[in-house]
């Protein structure tokens, strides 16, 4: 784990392992040679998270809509975080599901409210960043396989500071850049 820094934190965000433990290894592999302060899993599979927890890296997640932990009352689906003063919003799916229960916030008002600086979302596996006036929407994409509904595997490393927002959307394969964007905010806002 990356000696912890008060003013930036250095994440590594993820959706859509599907049981894939050996891209779970490329990533833990990824994250000890360049060491982070925090793992985002954004569902699918919600255990394939475990090997990342016993290296004793943080993780944060939600669960995808078709797994036990969904059903959970005791695991969020969706959550808000605050990091650094930045408000993510963690879902698993873009929009409402049929598995929701009745107290999940509905992504679609979530998004409507803007009460919140990354919207974080996986399921569709499209790899994207989305800036609609003050309001960011964030795929990581999915480590599923090599290809997968026509996406390469691809994940993303945020590099956060009070006034900065690094997103980097990169390939599992070689952590070349798919794509990027910055945002910039005013301390305290």
């Amino acid at each position: 784990m990356k000696k912890q820094n008060n003013e930036q934190k250095q994440i590594v965000m993820i959706s859509d392992s599907h049981g894939n433990m050996a891209n779970i290894d490329r990533i833990l592999s990824i994250i000890q040679a360049d060491p982070v302060d925090l793992l985002i899993h954004l569902g699918d599979d919600y255990q394939d998270a475990r090997p990342i927890i016993e290296a004793k890296i943080p993780v944060i997640q939600v669960p995808g809509t078709w797994t036990k932990e969904y059903m959970d009352f005791r695991i969020d689906n969706r959550r808000f975080e605050d990091i650094l003063g930045w408000r993510f919003f963690l879902t698993h799916t873009p929009e409402a599901h049929f598995n929701d229960r009745a107290d999940d916030p509905e992504p679609s008002v979530v998004w409507q409210e803007g009460d919140f600086d990354l919207f974080c979302h996986g399921h569709t596996h499209r790899p994207e960043i989305i800036q609609d006036q003050s309001r960011v929407r964030l795929n990581p994409g999915h480590i599923k396989e090599e290809m997968d509904r026509g996406y390469p595997a691809t994940y993303t490393q945020i590099n956060l500071s009070k006034t900065a927002c690094q997103i980097d959307i990169k390939y599992l394969k070689d952590q070349q850049l798919l794509t990027t964007l910055t945002l910039n905010k005013e301390p305290g806002l």
